[in-house]
């Protein structure tokens, strides 16, 4: 018994510690589901019009995601997760480019979740097994991929800001070309989920009911 209190508080020790060193990972993570929850439960608190128009929005996407080619379907999420990363990238070198980083991934999270919404809504339980292999698992690695760029984009303005008040030093060739190889092996990530994504709608079980 002894022994169970005291794993038991190790492990809050340990968890604690885990947030308080990751505090900005944690915080977008739950940006990202607020956003995700926003999307999902719009639909059925929608009003006539913005159902009519989340709807038209989600069927496009599903009809898409499942008569487009492998090919199509893989640059369409490309180019998606390209604006993001884009987006997170260029303002991580503003100034004032905080704001945004953090409102990022609930834009992220309320386009998924409007999708995994209008898919419950209309398939209910039968469209479960669609919804996590082709929607959750492929864009749980673009989500991470993500967050993670806005983490150190936000620690990048911070940076920034020191640097024009003259209360840090940074080495300007150095700092900017690992920026960029970290976005690029970020990206790398989110190319693998747009491949996933694209492949896995291909498989006989994972299919919407007719």
């Amino acid at each position: 018994m002894i022994k169970r209190r005291k794993f038991a508080k190790r492990s809050k020790v340990k968890t604690g510690k885990f947030i308080k060193s990751n505090q900005k990972t944690v915080f977008l993570v739950f940006i990202f589901i607020i956003g995700l929850f926003s999307g999902a439960f719009s639909i059925k608190n929608a009003d006539a019009q913005t159902l009519v128009k989340i709807k038209e929005i989600s069927e496009n996407y599903l009809l898409m995601k499942n008569t487009d080619s492998v090919m199509q379907n893989f640059i369409s999420s490309a180019v998606t997760d390209l604006v993001f990363i884009g987006v997170s990238a260029v303002f991580g070198l503003c100034l004032a480019g905080a704001p945004l980083l953090w409102a990022l991934p609930a834009v992220r999270g309320l386009g998924i979740g409007i999708i995994l919404g209008y898919i419950y809504s209309t398939y209910s339980v039968d469209g479960l097994l669609y919804a996590i292999a082709a929607i959750c698992i492929p864009a749980s690695f673009s989500v991470c991929a993500l967050i993670i760029s806005c983490k150190e984009s936000i620690l990048t303005v911070k940076d920034i800001q020191l640097a024009f008040a003259n209360q840090k030093e940074i080495n300007t060739k150095q700092y900017y070309k690992l920026y960029i190889l970290r976005n690029i092996i970020l990206y790398i990530v989110m190319l693998f989920s747009a491949a996933l994504g694209s492949v896995v709608v291909l498989l006989p079980n994972v299919s919407l009911p007719a």
